[in-house]
């Protein structure tokens, strides 16, 4: 079995997509040898080498009789969707979400279905009892750092599920304590790493056997779980990638979408393209954060807590980020926030001077700055910002020239690390 896991890159398996990399086919191979062995496991990859592509390729490549679940943050779930399309899944793909009549009648019908099913952790927590009496041949976590956290309703909610396997991903499956990659283990594999209590005795705490304890735990969990660093596979990368990344709207920002899309296609009636343009604008707000422009507003968009949560993860990886919006107080409300979370932001706009953006930008670069935040006009042009790898541009901007010219300031001569573009678009928006 260990021999098995070991060599899986030597497995011998088909796959026809020829734009799947080297280290992404290995990762395919890996994921294959653990169900051959009925084992689950944690991929652990970098964000940005393709975690998502692996799974759907591996299970293109396997034969199921069960419906696969699929359990993803909220936002992400057409990211996925568009995923399976993108790269040509034969069978059905279905979300849950909606009324609860409706996510009830998908229960009723999805017994001996072979689709998969999208879920968000809310959405599951909160139907648990339906899904519980349903056997799926799947169920895959993805950020599965979601359920670090042994005691939270959505862990117990995700355990309480019955599979045939099973399969985690996360780039930072270990964000706090050792305590995360039990909880993570005790979904995958039950009883592998003992006890939570015995678990916890052996790992919370360290004296003078630190290092021994440490890699007993690394030999123990080590033939599970596959993580690959950019830098591992920088050979097999190109130097540039873009990644869009499809968000859905929160319930309350969707109300106030459908609010204003009303009105601008009233106004639109009536020929007034001044009132037209304006509620164009108010749509790419509420895509990215309603509160830039509604007081008092104290909705966190999906868009923006997709952003926080990728920057964070990026940032654990060793990585630098830069954020690009054309709208200032979007940069604002980010940095208030990234500030709770005590992660060193700086913010560029117009009103910086040239001495400002020089200082700003030898802080990302040399200095301590995890994460620059700029306005697409102000941070477009005219700086080298190559200390960051990751970029995100929260909303498209009319020229997508605009946008590969603010791109340019990480991606230019200097840069000797290879650059992931997340475009973050809200799903069923203007923004498509």
């Amino acid at each position: 079995l260990f021999n098995s896991l070991k060599s899986y890159s030597k497995e011998d398996i088909k796959i026809d997509n020829h734009l799947v990399r080297t280290y992404q086919r290995d990762g395919i191979k890996w994921l294959y040898v653990l169900y051959k062995n009925n084992l689950s496991g944690l991929l652990a990859d970098d964000m940005g080498l393709g975690k998502t592509l692996q799974v759907i390729e591996f299970l293109k490549m396997i034969t199921l009789n069960k419906p696969i679940l699929i359990v993803t943050p909220k936002a992400i779930i057409y990211n996925w969707k568009n995923e399976f399309l993108k790269w040509k899944w034969s069978n059905n793909v279905q979300s849950i979400e909606g009324k609860q009549t409706d996510r009830l009648n998908i229960y009723d019908t999805m017994k001996d279905s072979s689709t998969v099913y999208l879920i968000s952790y809310e959405t599951l927590r909160n139907d648990i009892d339906n899904l519980s009496s349903i056997s799926f041949s799947y169920i895959i976590l993805d950020e599965a750092h979601n359920i670090a956290n042994a005691f939270a309703k959505k862990t117990v909610a995700v355990k309480n599920l019955k599979s045939d396997h099973r399969l985690a991903l996360s780039g930072t499956p270990i964000q706090n304590s050792l305590l995360d990659i039990w909880s993570i283990f005790d979904f995958l594999l039950p009883d592998y790493l003992d006890d939570y209590s015995t678990f916890s005795k052996m790992y919370s705490t360290f004296d003078d056997d630190e290092e021994d304890k440490k890699k007993r735990l690394k030999l123990l969990v080590n033939p599970f779980i596959l993580m690959r660093k950019k830098e591992d596979v920088l050979n097999d990368l190109p130097a540039k990638e873009e990644i869009d990344e499809y968000i859905s709207l929160d319930e309350e920002s969707r109300k106030i979408y459908s609010a204003y899309l009303y009105k601008a296609k009233d106004e639109l009636t009536k020929k007034n393209k001044i009132q037209v343009l304006a509620y164009l604008t108010r749509l790419r707000q509420i895509c990215v954060d309603p509160s830039s422009f509604i007081d008092d507003y104290s909705v966190l968009s999906s868009k923006l807590e997709r952003v926080i949560l990728m920057s964070k993860e990026a940032i654990l990886e060793g990585h630098k980020v830069l954020i690009f919006s054309s709208f200032v107080t979007v940069l604002n409300h980010l940095k208030e926030m990234f500030d709770l979370e005590n992660i060193y932001t700086g913010v560029l706009t117009g009103k910086n001077t040239a001495e400002e953006r020089l200082v700003l930008s030898d802080e990302l670069n040399f200095g301590k700055m995890k994460i620059l935040l700029a306005s697409l006009k102000a941070g477009g042009t005219g700086l080298n910002l190559i200390g960051a790898d990751i970029v995100f541009h929260l909303d498209p901007w009319w020229n997508v020239q605009i946008e590969k010219q603010a791109t340019d300031r990480v991606y230019r001569i200097g840069q000797t690390k290879p650059v992931t573009i997340y475009k973050l678009i809200a799903k069923d928006t203007i923004e498509e």
